[in-house]
Parts: C-alpha cells; structure tokens; sequence
C-alpha cells in the first residue's frame, strides 16, 4: 500500500529554496483541488455560478456591501467583480440597492433565490473538511497553527489581525 510517507523520498534536509518550492507545490495541490471540489459541488446545482461568482453571494449572504467592499474583502480589482456582479444580477441572484445614508452608493443584495444558492453550497461537506476529519483533530490543528505562523512570518500580526477578525466576524469561528 502507497503511503505518504513512501511517496515522500526526497525531502529536503536544511535546504530553505528546496523545502519552499516543495511546500509551494503542496499548497497549490490543495488549492488546484480545492478548486475542482468548489467547481463540481457548483455544476451539480445547475445555478450557473463561477466560483467567484459563488465568493461573492457566499460573502453577501452574511453582510450587504458595495462593490468597493467586496473588492477590500476579497482583494480583487472592482473591475474583476463588476462582469461577476453584472451576471449574478442577471441572474437574479443579488440586486443592487441605492444605500438610504449615501445615494452615491449601491449596496448588492441577496435575492431569496442567491442567498438559496448560497447556502446550498455549504463549506461543511467540501474536501478540505472531509480530509481534515480524516487526519483527525489534533494534526489537524497542528496543520492550521503552522500554517498560521507562515501567514502571520508572510504578513505581519497587524494584517493577520485584520485579515482574521473579517473571518472570525463572517464564519463565527469562535462559537
């Protein structure tokens, strides 16, 4: 039987540029999976919705915002999410709102039939959950604390910060 640890036969020894490109590859297998997984749960809904289309009426479906807050939260170029927005709309899966204290602004918001959408698609079944299950709880844990001190090393406490309060806020982690 395969297991990880007979694939892994040459992992680096003190080597730094190594052990980061191996790490790199790693992380973008999660995420290419990830992805796929995202992709698949999406199709099967026959909705019609990209996975950034998703991003966008997943964050919608727990606060009202602006394309300008979207852009902030999910650090992308208003110009990328306007065509994403525009399709959503089209779709009737968001509206867009004249905000009541600034008629300057429009707020996007959840339709009944996006925020359905949104909430078929739950984070709990996904493969990232499921194989976490399988490692257990407390490797688990160790994977999220390392991970935790590479992005905190990457950009600093002050943005970890920010960056986790935006999560603890949106998937009420700390139940």
């Amino acid at each position: 039987m395969t297991t990880a640890k007979s694939v892994r036969t040459n992992r680096p020894k003190k080597d730094f540029p190594a052990l980061a490109a191996e790490i790199r590859v790693l992380f973008s297998v999660l995420i290419k999976y990830a992805r796929r997984d995202l992709e698949k749960r999406l199709a099967k809904t026959g909705a019609g919705v990209s996975p950034l289309g998703f991003g966008v009426l997943h964050l919608l479906a727990h606060k009202e915002m602006t394309v300008k807050g979207l852009s902030e939260r999910m650090t992308l170029a208003p110009a990328t999410l306007i065509p994403v927005v525009d399709s959503l709309e089209k779709h009737r899966y968001l509206k867009r709102q004249e905000d009541k204290n600034d008629r300057r602004r429009n707020l996007l918001i959840l339709t009944p039939s996006g925020r359905k959408i949104a909430g078929i698609i739950a984070l709990d079944g996904d493969f990232l959950t499921v194989n976490l299950v399988k490692l257990g709880f407390e490797k688990s844990l160790r994977i999220y604390d390392l991970v935790f001190e590479l992005v905190d090393a990457v950009v600093g406490p002050e943005k970890l910060k920010s960056i986790l309060d935006k999560a603890d806020a949106h998937h009420n982690f700390n139940k």
